[in-house]
């Protein structure tokens, strides 16, 4: 299937893609992946059967409110009773720069079950790790990289945010074929939290990834197509 992505790694040794998405770490993990042999491409079409495509997903209730406080941490700071109103309100959904759903800016929706997605958490660079080991490469995380951490302004705006509650409504709506995607991922994905840390030393990409079900046994190789991987969507 030919595919026309913005923001994308490859690895064309290891037939590997990464397609960034925002919120998840992409310009750690852009930086990060260029420094271990990984092309960035701002945009163009590729054959995505010919790779092994990867990407990161946040919970999206969470990327929605770190969306939302990034945007809006500027005119927080001039107008913080107005805009705490607004993006509280019960039944209000704001689409800004960074609060777009996976599956309507950055990944069409019948292209989701190809994706190979890592849940993102603290122990995501663990995951990417064994990617990394499966196909024999190494992850040097040994660089420097300017890391956008969030300030103090926008992790306070947050966490009023999160108190709020605001997850209902239009916003569900909107949402709704992300949040299918997450539940499915999660129900499926071996996270490092999930077993002992002597048995996930043990384990290898096939083991946790939630194709583990789909992987082909004889080859040991992930399989070329993952359209029919059930989903619910």
């Amino acid at each position: 299937m030919l595919v026309h992505l913005e923001n994308y790694l490859i690895h064309h040794e290891a037939n590997l893609l990464f397609k960034t998405i925002q919120k998840t770490g992409s310009t750690y993990y852009e930086n990060l992946l260029q420094y271990n042999g990984f092309e960035y491409f701002r945009e163009g079409s590729v054959e995505v059967s010919n790779y092994h495509m990867v990407a990161f997903i946040m919970d999206p209730k969470r990327r929605y409110y770190k969306a939302l406080a990034e945007d809006f941490q500027t005119m927080y700071e001039e107008y913080p009773k107005e805009v705490i109103r607004v993006l509280t309100h019960k039944d209000s959904l704001i689409i800004s720069d960074h609060c777009e759903a996976v599956t309507v800016n950055d990944i069409p929706l019948e292209l989701t079950p190809d994706i190979d997605w890592i849940p993102f958490d603290k122990n995501s660079i663990k995951y990417l790790n064994k990617i990394f080991e499966y196909y024999k490469l190494s992850l040097n995380t040994d660089f420097d990289v300017d890391i956008n951490e969030s300030s103090t302004l926008q992790k306070e705006l947050y966490n009023k945010i999160k108190d709020a509650d605001t997850w209902r409504g239009w916003i569900l709506r909107y949402y709704h074929n992300d949040n299918i995607l997450y539940d499915n991922i999660s129900r499926t994905f071996t996270k490092i939290d999930d077993v002992s840390e002597e048995h996930w030393n043990d384990l290898t990409w096939k083991d946790i990834s939630w194709w583990k079900s789909t992987f082909d046994s004889k080859s040991n190789q992930v399989p070329a197509n993952r359209l029919n991987q059930k989903l619910g969507l």
